[in-house]
């Protein structure tokens, strides 16, 4: 009789590196803080301004997790993530009259990341536990 699934089973476990796992949880810490924001606003946003956040909220999920994971992939996404959302907010900072401190501090806060990222992003090889 041929032995079950059960003979043949291996936990996942993916090993990513330190350095991708820090930044991982800095970018939940900012996505949980943002999404409790959005919450305490949602009633005075529009339909499209809202489903441009939640857009990006399960697209900041999305990429931790696949940092956690160790995926490669999710380098670029997380790249391009931040930099669209810098062009979001410098098209904002722009063309409203929101008030500039917070669009500059998500700003700076952006460039923080991807220099963090790119830092990250080289280092291939997960560390041992």
């Amino acid at each position: 009789m041929p032995g079950s699934p059960i003979d043949n089973f291996q936990k996942f476990d993916p090993v990513a590196p330190a350095g991708w796992t820090l930044y991982a949880f800095m970018q939940f810490v900012v996505t949980v803080v943002v999404g409790t924001k959005v919450l305490m606003i949602a009633s005075s946003l529009t339909m499209p301004e809202t489903a441009a956040i939640v857009f990006y909220l399960a697209l900041s999920l999305t990429t931790i997790g696949g940092l956690l994971e160790g995926e490669r992939w999710t380098l670029l996404l997380e790249f391009a993530r931040i930099l669209s959302l810098a062009a979001a907010g410098i098209t904002v900072l722009l063309t409203t009259g929101v008030s500039r401190v917070p669009v500059i501090l998500a700003l700076a806060w952006l460039l923080v990341s991807a220099l963090w990222l790119r830092n990250v992003a080289g280092r291939r090889e997960p560390e041992a536990r």
